[in-house]
Order: structure tokens, then sequence, then C-alpha cells
């Protein structure tokens, strides 16, 4: 019979709803994905994070998820000697994997409440976490989070890309922190790359890559029905390795000319403190224009001049944003990522 141990009580079909049955909420809903997990269906339903779009649910298989589920343990050699800790919401997928993982592999979790502070208020040790970019940034913004961070030997940070400024942070740290490509769709990750030693993403056993006509990332696993097409631009090295560029539906053609808005963000993200992001809007001569959308209150035009000098010097004439708007605070999807308004 499966059985999870999660902050030091053990867990089974038989005794999960009356173990839990008067928990916190982030608990409540781990029992209500184990009792999901636990029945006699051979599927979980699933909810997409909703960063191309309103949020969906679909129909995960329960073997698609454990063949993920027995890669991450694999790499990561986790097992029964080893403490995971959950801090993500068992909503979406990330969650349920780690759950997942957890039943598969024998190791003890330690749940907390899946707060962008949760590794700033860790008490206990853990040797193996799944965090998204938001909560590595958190912990990183002062030193008992960046302690607590680097004491946990192996993260794993999914759900949307790492700014250059986090990405040299981490690089630093002393432990081994791992950036995952995947998505619902293919139950969490199906590449990994360290952070600090590569900037390409390699295949975990069994997955394989191409690329469509346009230019978008095909996956083919072993333990997928079928391949996955993907929304994702990718420079592909080999069948097992890609470096990620961007996304075909963020993608801007301007006077003709095709624009990443990914790539154009890489090369100013050290001019700018606040969150922001490229987005393509229409435009009578170009079709489309580029716009520089900041996060906070709009700034003085003497600060504007001066960022455009700078992004004149970085820039070619077609990758300068044509506008530069400001936002209080962006939308964000229910997994924290920026939502990305067209205009």
């Amino acid at each position: 019979m499966e059985q999870l141990i999660i902050n030091g009580k053990k867990l089974t079909p038989a005794n999960v709803h009356s173990a839990l049955s008067d928990a916190p909420p982030h608990l409540s809903a781990i029992r209500s994905f184990l009792e999901e997990w636990w029945n006699d269906e051979n599927y979980i339903v699933v909810k997409t994070s909703g960063s191309t779009g309103m949020p969906k649910e679909i129909e995960l298989s329960k073997k698609l998820v454990k063949a993920s589920a027995d890669q991450t343990c694999d790499f990561f050699d986790l097992n029964r000697n080893t403490t995971g800790l959950l801090c993500l919401p068992v909503h979406y997928i990330a969650g349920k994997l780690m759950l997942v993982r957890a039943i598969r592999s024998g190791m003890p979790l330690i749940a907390v409440e899946p707060t962008m502070t949760a590794i700033c208020h860790l008490e206990a040790n853990a040797h193996f976490a799944a965090l998204i970019p938001s909560q590595v940034v958190e912990a990183l913004s002062d030193a008992v989070g960046t302690a607590k961070l680097s004491s946990i030997p192996m993260v794993l940070i999914g759900g949307g890309p790492i700014d250059r400024e986090t990405e040299a942070r981490l690089a630093e740290l002393p432990n081994a922190c791992y950036h995952s490509y995947g998505m619902t769709e293919t139950a969490t990750h199906v590449a990994l790359r360290r952070i600090g030693m590569d900037a390409r993403y390699h295949a975990l056993p069994g997955v394989r890559f191409e690329k469509d006509i346009d230019g978008a990332l095909i996956i083919h696993a072993s333990y997928l029905a079928a391949p996955v097409h993907t929304t994702d631009l990718a420079e592909i090295h080999n069948e097992q390795s890609f470096t990620w560029l961007g996304r075909t539906d963020h993608a801007v053609i301007s006077g003709g000319v095709k624009l990443i808005p990914e790539l154009i963000e890489k090369k100013i993200g050290h001019l700018l403190e606040s969150r922001f992001y490229l987005r393509g809007e229409t435009d009578h001569l170009l079709g489309q224009k580029l716009v520089l959308m900041l996060e906070g209150s709009p700034w003085s035009e003497d600060r504007i001049h001066d960022l455009q000098s700078q992004l004149h010097k970085l820039l070619n004439k077609f990758e300068r944003p044509k506008e530069i708007r400001f936002e209080s605070r962006f939308e964000e999807t229910t997994s924290g990522k920026i939502r990305r308004l067209s205009g």
C-alpha cells in the first residue's frame, strides 16, 4: 500500500481523510489531492497556469505522472533518507508532483504554507525543494533567506524564466540549483540545467527534442502518448539539449522584422530594477511596435531620457522600444508569472 510521511505523520489511503480533516487550508488541499491520487480513476485533473490565457483543466494519466516523478527521483537520488520541502500550492502540477515524488521514493515531506516568503520562514532542514522564481527572489532579498536557501543541498526552480541578476546570485551559492523546463502537459519538467554551469537544458532519460517549421519546440518522451507541440522557441544543439529563446506567442513582427521579446529583455535586464516586459502593439506604419512595460510609478522625463540613451547603445534600431509605459502593478497568473498583455 502506498503511503506518505508529511510533517512527521504517516498518511495512507485508509487514514488520509481523518488525519487531515481539521487541517489548515494548505494541508486540506494536500488531503484533497491525495484522495484523488488514491481513488480508482486512472487519471488526475490538473489546472494549467494560465500564462498564455485563461487557466484550463486537463486530465493527466497517473501512469504519466508516476513516470515523471520517477525521473526526478532518479536524477536527484530522492529516497527515504532525504527530506523534501513542499512550499508550492498543490492546486497546480508542481505541487502535486512533489507529493507523488514523495510517495514513489519514500521521501518524507515538510509541508508549509505556499507563500512567497516560505523559504525565509523555514525552520526545519530539507535536502530538496521545488520553488518558483518569485520565491527565490524573495529568499535572496535578505541575509536570513539567502542562508536558508543555501542550506538546501538541491533546489529545483521552475514555472518561469529567471532574470540575469537572480541567476548570477544563485550561481554563487554553495548548493546545487537547477532550472527546469516543462509544462503541465508533460507533468512538469522534461529537461534541466544547472544554474551557473550551463545555459543549455539537457533532456532527462527517454526524452528528445526537435523543432517544427516555425522553430517551436516539440517534445518526445517515452512516457508520453504523443509528442507535445509547444509555443517555445529554441536553439537545438542536439536531440537531448537546447537553449530556450522565447515564445512564439510573444513574438513581435515590426516593420517586417521578427523580434523575440525575451531575447531583448535579457540584453537590458541589468538596466532596470523594477519588473518589466516587452510587448507588441498594433502600429499603423510598422504593423506592430515594441513597447517597454515597467512596473511602478511613472518616471521623470529626465530618467526616461537616460534609459532611452542606454537602450540606444545596447540595441539595434529594430530592437529599441518605440514607447515606454508604466503600470502600478502587473497582472499575474495564479502561479505568480507576469501576465503579458498584448496591445
